[in-house]
């Protein structure tokens, strides 16, 4: 499965299916990478029509985090539903990302 990214100058949005699951969380990673490596410095992924995420999905906006933000960027993630955005306040990772409604 492909992700459909767009991107406008440093910028790239990216709009996430049903799953971000360890069947999919790789292509995530490596589409983004290429945008990183392409001179993307902030990521928008949106969330809407997303209703689940496991830990591979998880370790995949981690790690895109981290790259972004050795490079001066942010990751956003918009329209996260509650159940994720509770998981990553209690765990502590919110402190990656950039929260936004839609």
């Amino acid at each position: 499965m492909n992700f459909q990214v767009n991107r406008l100058r440093q910028d790239a949005v990216v709009v996430v299916g049903d799953k971000l699951i360890v069947g999919n969380s790789g292509t995530l990673r490596g589409q983004l990478l290429s945008e990183i490596e392409g001179g993307v410095t902030n990521i928008t992924i949106d969330f809407s029509n997303t209703t689940s995420v496991d830990s591979s999905g998880l370790e995949t906006l981690i790690y895109l985090s981290t790259r972004i933000h050795d490079l001066g960027g942010r990751v956003t993630l918009l329209n996260v539903d509650l159940g994720l955005r509770s998981l990553m306040e209690l765990t502590e990772l919110d402190v990656l990302f950039v929260f936004e409604e839609q």
